[in-house]
């Protein structure tokens, strides 16, 4: 089969959905959050949507095989999918799981999954959440909040089943905490702290939960800022890769012009172009030089002709066999 058109790493990628994990205590607001994204469609794993105040549309889920095979088709008219909860959703999916696959241990007679069922497990549920994705939906994931004790700290984290919840933190582009903060006001935080998990590639301040009466689409515009930060992230790796396409540029000019000067020249070029990009190419220039016949003295912080076999390193004689 032939390859499909490849992006190049110096092709600008356009973000076009997003997978954002929301989690706290009951009654924060999470679904209500979820509510305010764009043309939203709630699955309603947790049978809670009643609770929420601004409930978008929804479907009442009674078992996974309600939603394993969603098409397309059927989320017509919705630009965003809201799981509440995540963890509840991988209940629905553990119960539909087999005893046994091949000659696989799935469950054991309890009914309680095994090591290979929960590696299963979160597989089938990623795969399921980049179908979504591949339909042009974002995805909301609800969680509710479990505390756990890390050495002497206590730390709050999404509550979700065995590995899966490292699987679904990795996959999700933003992981957020909702919290009250005086009974009344509310933030959401991606920043990831000593209290809390976070994940947070936009560099969002603690956001103000406001009032969804006046902002009925708050998250909405949240999640149009963070495509854009992501989209920012591959425009700056395209400007890196063009940047070390230039340098690599420049290293070939100086194999030609073949001068001490033109070489040394470029090592201050590769310091100014930051980390991590300076490492690649000093890299890239050492290697170049040395090809060359040429070494790098770090005491006089600059290239120098190789000696040849009785000769001394610098010599008039070892910079005219270089």
């Amino acid at each position: 089969m032939a390859l499909k058109a490849i992006t190049k790493a110096s092709d600008t990628i356009e973000v076009s959905t997003t997978i954002v994990a929301l989690y706290g205590q009951p009654g924060t607001g999470k679904t209500s959050i979820g509510g305010t994204s764009a043309h939203p469609l709630l699955l309603d794993f947790d049978r809670g949507s009643h609770r929420s105040a601004f409930r978008p549309d929804t479907v009442k889920v009674e078992a996974w095989a309600d939603v394993a095979q969603i098409a397309r088709d059927d989320l017509a008219g919705y630009s965003t999918l809201v799981v509440d909860t995540a963890g509840r959703a991988l209940d629905f999916l553990a119960a539909a799981m087999p005893p046994t696959e091949g000659k696989t241990q799935l469950k054991r007679p309890s009914g309680g999954l095994t090591l290979q069922g929960f590696g299963r497990l979160k597989d089938d549920f990623v795969s399921w959440l980049r179908k979504v994705n591949t339909f042009g939906l974002d995805v909301i994931l609800i969680c509710h909040d479990k505390e756990e004790k890390d050495g002497d700290q206590r730390i709050v984290r999404p509550d979700i089943t065995g590995g899966s919840y490292h699987e679904i933190v990795k996959v999700a582009d933003f992981v957020g905490y909702v919290a009250k903060l005086d009974g009344r006001s509310t933030i959401l935080d991606f920043n990831p702290t000593a209290q809390w998990i976070g994940k947070n590639s936009a560099g969002f301040p603690p956001l103000p939960v406001p009032d969804f009466a006046t902002d009925p689409e708050w998250f909405a515009g949240i999640m149009a800022r963070m495509k854009a930060a992501l989209g920012g992230i591959a425009q700056r790796q395209k400007e890196a890769v063009d940047k070390l396409a230039e340098f690599r540029g420049q290293i070939e000019f100086a194999k030609t012009a073949g001068e001490l000067d033109t070489w040394n020249a470029l090592i201050e070029e590769a310091a100014s172009l930051g980390k991590p990009l300076s490492l690649q190419a000093w890299t890239a220039l050492k290697k170049a030089a040395e090809g060359q016949g040429l070494v790098y003295d770090r005491d006089a912080k600059a290239f120098r002709a190789k000696a040849e076999p009785g000769q001394k390193e610098g010599t008039p004689e070892a910079r005219e066999a270089a």
